[in-house]
């Protein structure tokens, strides 16, 4: 099952992938495995993402399926999870 920081972190980071990408819509590159024009239209359709403003408004609308953005929902679980405390150590 999805949680909302799940499919929030899916749509930025899938966003991030798309642009990413743009700089191989143009030019001669040996890297570019997917034909230009399908870049050039997800590029296209990345105009009509939401943002990151949009996705918070949205959690704020339907917590149960959204997280807010700038929540830590852009790293990955391995990112969240916090060293644990070494006993005796003063912090």
């Amino acid at each position: 099952m999805t949680i909302p920081e799940e499919r929030t972190r899916a749509v930025i980071e899938l966003a991030r992938e798309i642009q990413a990408l743009a700089p191989y819509t143009h030019g001669k590159s040996e890297h570019v495995r997917v034909p230009r024009e399908a870049l050039r239209r997800l590029l296209g359709w990345l105009r009509h993402y939401p943002m990151a403003v949009e996705l918070t408004m949205t959690a704020e609308a339907a917590p149960h399926l959204w997280a807010p953005a700038g929540n830590d929902c852009h790293k990955t679980p391995n990112d969240r999870i916090q060293p644990p405390a070494v006993a005796g150590r003063l912090e």
